[in-house]
């Protein structure tokens, strides 16, 4: 029996993010919290959609909770590549929305955690 993976979001600022906490669901994975920079355009139709998943103060609470596998990130572009690598070193896997990052130096940056955490990072093509 697989265990279901209990899942954190960090950004919601796309409507991606719908998407792929949705998908992520119905695969049977569970989300208590959520973190995002400010008050995005999405943070109204995300509190309605999901009640239940509760927004924390900073991203750090997130990050810290071992409880928590995997990381949904759909902050502003710019940010993705950031948060993803504090989300790596902190032991989590990651997906992210397209794109993941911007520049080539966040691309090497992301490839040099990934080998030295060994976690998982991904880039949602919705």
């Amino acid at each position: 029996m697989k265990k279901a993976l209990n899942l954190g979001v960090i950004g919601i600022d796309h409507g991606h993010i719908f998407d792929m906490l949705d998908e992520m669901i119905k695969e049977g994975c569970s989300c208590n919290y959520f973190w995002t920079d400010g008050d995005p355009l999405t943070l109204q139709e995300f509190n309605k959609k999901y009640p239940n998943i509760k927004r924390k103060e900073n991203k750090e609470e997130i990050l810290n909770d071992s409880s928590i596998d995997m990381i949904l990130i759909s902050s502003i572009p710019v940010d993705r590549a950031g948060h993803s690598i504090d989300a790596l070193k902190a032991g989590k896997d990651v997906m992210v929305d397209k794109p993941g990052c911007t520049t080539l130096d966040q691309l090497n940056n992301l490839k040099n955690t990934v080998k030295e955490t060994g976690k998982i990072w991904s880039v949602n093509f919705f």
